[in-house]
């Protein structure tokens, strides 16, 4: 099983080393601060700083519409699971487990470097779950650091990280970190 692993990986790495030396040769009529809007889809995990609550998976969507060519408005959605631990009763069970809708907007500053793009962003915005019975909604603020490759003329694959503190009533504000990929399409 070791051998097969090694040999998976090996492969891997001989197949990812000319595909990074093709695309890099990918001609673009643009540079990529020169893009006009671009729409995106990721996938990852949530990780909370606080021992309650758990890892869960995180995916969503945002759109680039930029303002300059290194200042983009951008808004997000994202959907993750919130697994809170909590003492089992006769009618619970020992976790609690709320499906959580956050749509935020994004102020993003890119720094474009050839076929990469470093950017940074502010964050605000607002949280949708079943957080306590009476309070569905709870606001939002962070920042996110992410990178993004053009891998093709249109499209690009990125990485972020996005950090996040949920401003509850009770119980101190949650905390999150939040790491996915995805892939952009550029119009």
């Amino acid at each position: 099983m070791k051998r097969l692993m090694k040999t998976g990986w090996i492969v891997a790495f001989c197949l990812f080393i000319p595909w990074i030396a093709w695309a890099g040769d990918v001609p673009d009529e643009r540079p990529v601060s020169e893009r006009q809007a671009g729409v995106s889809a990721y996938a990852g995990a949530q990780f909370p700083l606080h021992s309650r609550y758990e890892i869960t998976e995180s995916w969503g969507f945002f759109v680039d519409i930029p303002i300059i060519s290194t200042f983009y408005v951008t808004p997000q959605a994202n959907l993750y699971r919130l697994v809170r631990d909590q003492k089992p009763t006769a009618t619970q069970s020992a976790y609690e487990i709320t499906g959580i809708t956050d749509l935020s907007m994004n102020f993003k500053f890119v720094v474009p470097v050839d076929y990469w793009r470093v950017y940074f962003a502010a964050t605000l915005g607002m949280s949708n779950g079943k957080f306590k019975p009476d309070n569905v909604i709870l606001p939002h603020f962070g920042g996110l650091f992410g990178f993004g490759y053009r891998a093709f003329p249109n499209i690009d694959l990125f990485l972020q990280s996005q950090y996040k503190i949920l401003v509850s009533t009770g119980e101190g504000n949650p905390q999150f970190i939040n790491l996915v990929g995805g892939v952009s399409f550029w119009f």
